[in-house]
């Protein structure tokens, strides 16, 4: 990981807000295309979905929405079902972010692709 990205990571993690938000979007904008330095920061992603804080498990749930393009190893599939659950958590406007940003783990391969519809389709059949 370059040392900027590095910066990013501590900075999002930030207690001024704005602060934390201009680092989170420079964070999303970089995982918009394949990196090399996913899991050096999955395993604190992963951890961040369980926290009592629901801005902390929004932002962990899109940054590793996003990662699934890097994940080689597909981790996402085992942590998939505990982001779409947290779609469910937040309130309606950080649901709908969220939710907008899991097609990207469709994008990351077939296996991706039918993780990510499997609920969509339970959840149609539902209504």
């Amino acid at each position: 990981m370059d040392a900027e990205t590095k910066m990013l990571v501590q900075l999002a993690d930030e207690e001024d807000w704005e602060t934390r938000n201009k680092a989170f979007l420079l964070l999303i904008e970089a995982v918009n295309r394949k990196v090399d330095w996913a899991y050096e920061v999955w395993d604190k992603l992963v951890d961040d979905l369980s926290s009592s804080n629901m801005e902390l498990r929004l932002r962990a749930g899109q940054l590793l929405s996003y990662l699934a393009i890097s994940d080689s190893e597909q981790r996402i599939l085992e942590i998939f079902p505990e982001i779409w659950d947290i779609t469910y958590d937040l309130d309606y406007e950080s649901s709908l972010d969220l939710f907008q940003s899991t097609w990207k783990i469709g994008l990351a391969g077939a296996e991706q692709k039918k993780y990510y519809f499997k609920p969509m389709k339970k959840d149609f059949k539902k209504r």
